[in-house]
């Protein structure tokens, strides 16, 4: 299985994203953080049933944020439905883990997919005091000069981040500290992160959820020690057209077991026609 990698001028980004196997087209949005790269182990298990593209979101990764006031919610999904557009074809499906599932709900209309398969999705706001604390603090931190140089060196001492990854609940493999080493090794990519806290604003998606149509599969990771699965649960009950499967596992399920996410999604496939079982 070949994983190819690409650079793509859509105003106001150039964007950076991956493209590996064949047969129905699905969009793959990583969370706050991320990259397309967490995606891999994924594609490796689907890559006879689907084609599957995975962008960097907006100053993550590779991909350059073109305008610093275009890492909201709404802004991002906007961007990537016209990534979407330029590369000339729709997505029958989005796979989105974390606050990657906000953007593919939030871009349902203008995506108009067959089907969204969500795992561990972000769609908790914080309460209380740490809902002005959290977003300030990010917003205060993306403004201020060498924040995030330093938070990059911070991070990138090993234990610190294994700490970070381990506290999502999900085993923390070799594979998964070279990935993330290298993305906090990178101050471009925490700064787009520390944009994209500040400018997060879940209100109108959530608001929003009831009129979505779209089925929806969300996966839920029992351990996941980021977003709890009564926020699923939620979800499911918000959304009309929605089924809730529970797993063990962390907040990282797609990459510590690709193998049971990969069942889900072939299983969701068949049941929505966007493929056809072998016996047909």
């Amino acid at each position: 299985m070949t994983i190819t990698e690409e650079s793509v001028d859509v105003r106001p980004h150039r964007w950076r994203l991956l493209r590996a196997g064949q047969g129905p087209l699905a969009l793959c949005l990583h969370g706050a953080g991320g990259s397309a790269d967490s995606f891999r182990p994924l594609m490796e298990e689907l890559s006879g049933s689907l084609t599957m593209v995975a962008p960097d979101l907006p100053g993550h990764g590779a991909t350059r944020l073109g305008a610093s006031d275009r890492s909201g919610l709404d802004h991002m999904a906007q961007d990537v439905s016209a990534l979407m557009n330029a590369l000339g074809s729709g997505p029958e499906l989005t796979i989105s883990h974390s606050a990657g599932a906000a953007i593919a709900l939030a871009a349902d209309a203008s995506l108009s997919p067959r089907g969204h398969i969500v795992i561990n999705a972000a769609l908790n706001g914080f309460e209380g005091l740490a809902g002005w604390l959290f977003p300030a603090l990010a917003k205060g931190l993306s403004a201020t000069p060498f924040a995030s140089e330093m938070l990059s060196r911070h991070l990138s001492q090993g234990k610190r981040l294994h700490a970070l990854l381990k506290a999502t609940g999900s085993e923390v493999t070799d594979d998964v500290m070279e990935r993330y080493l290298s993305l906090v090794r990178n101050p471009e990519h925490v700064k787009g992160t520390l944009r994209m806290m500040a400018s997060w604003n879940l209100q109108p998606l959530l608001s929003a959820l009831p009129e979505i149509k779209t089925p929806v599969l969300l996966i839920a990771a029992r351990g996941d020690g980021t977003v709890p699965v009564s926020v699923t649960k939620q979800a499911e009950k918000t959304l009309l057209n929605a089924r809730l499967e529970v797993h063990d596992g962390g907040h990282l399920l797609h990459e510590e077991n690709p193998a049971l996410v990969a069942k889900s999604v072939t299983d969701f496939m068949l049941e929505r026609g966007v493929m056809k079982s072998q016996s047909d």
